[in-house]
């Protein structure tokens, strides 16, 4: 038996109610979401709902796993505040080893600059890094800005920082004309990590995405054609699909009180007739 709340079902406010966006604030995501000078931003939809079903399904494949060892079952508390805890590692063992707290920094990395995303023409944005001098020095030849590779003041990370007002016009003048998956072709060839930032409507065209099939697309009864999400993962012996749509409400009714219940038909009738299932 899996148990998933925000809280476990221990401890002074294991009673307590709530939503993902609000763990995510409790789990100290949001504290350190926004800008730096700016208040802490809630994350998009409820994520530490997501985190906790995926660990969740972990911890019952580990239970099932022991049963068919041992022919025990088992409980499993899963606390979603804790589970929200696990993406902050990172700022976590800093603070434990040098007592440093882990603030707001925008688009910012403490080991990459420029780190960031650059408006490109109509509706486009372009995402992009560079992790050493000699990658920002790949990034300026392509932008047509070679000279700023040769400012000495540029050759380390701390200056590259410093500077950060010019090299983000020096970007952001280059990226504004051109088509945001073109400029990520161009600097991707060029040697900087690059990539276009998709729309949720980019994701359906996805030239990777199509043809690994992670949509498929299945009539609904109701709302017509849909692209359900295939998982993350496929299994090379025992291939998945997504078999059919999402059922409407009340599609399955009779297989769950006769197979799974035990009804009779007669019963099953009977209950249809005084209208349980309206």
């Amino acid at each position: 038996m899996l148990s998933t709340c925000n809280m476990g079902q221990t401890g002074p406010r294991a009673d307590t109610p709530g939503f993902g966006s609000q763990l995510s604030a409790l789990a100290g995501a949001c504290g350190l979401t926004g800008e730096r000078d700016g208040p802490p931003m809630l994350l998009y939809g409820p994520y530490i709902d997501y985190i906790a079903s995926t660990l969740g399904a972990a911890a019952v494949l580990a239970a099932l796993e022991r049963r068919q060892r041992t022919g025990a079952g088992a409980y499993l508390d899963v606390s979603q505040y804790e589970c929200g805890l696990l993406f902050l590692a990172g700022p976590l063992l800093e603070y434990h080893r040098s007592g440093k707290v882990a603030e707001r920094a925008a688009n910012d990395d403490p080991d990459a600059a420029p780190h960031g995303a650059y408006a490109c023409r109509g509706e486009g944005w372009i995402a992009l890094s560079c992790w050493s001098h000699e990658e920002f020095a790949r990034l300026c030849g392509a932008i047509g800005r070679s000279d700023l590779a040769k400012k000495p003041n540029l050759a380390t990370l701390a200056g590259r920082k410093s500077a950060a007002s010019l090299i983000q016009d020096a970007v952001s003048g280059w990226a504004r004309d051109r088509d945001a998956h073109e400029a990520a072709r161009l600097l991707q060839s060029a040697g900087v990590h690059a990539h276009a930032v998709n729309s949720v409507a980019d994701l359906f065209a996805d030239s990777q995405l199509v043809f690994r099939r992670q949509w498929r697309k299945r009539r609904h009864p109701v709302l017509g054609d849909q692209a359900y999400c295939f998982p993350a993962f496929d299994l090379s012996d025992t291939p998945g699909d997504i078999t059919a749509a999402g059922p409407v409400l009340g599609a399955d009714n009779e297989r769950v009180f006769r197979d799974f219940l035990g009804l009779s038909e007669n019963e099953f009738n009977a209950c249809r007739a005084n209208g349980a299932m309206d």
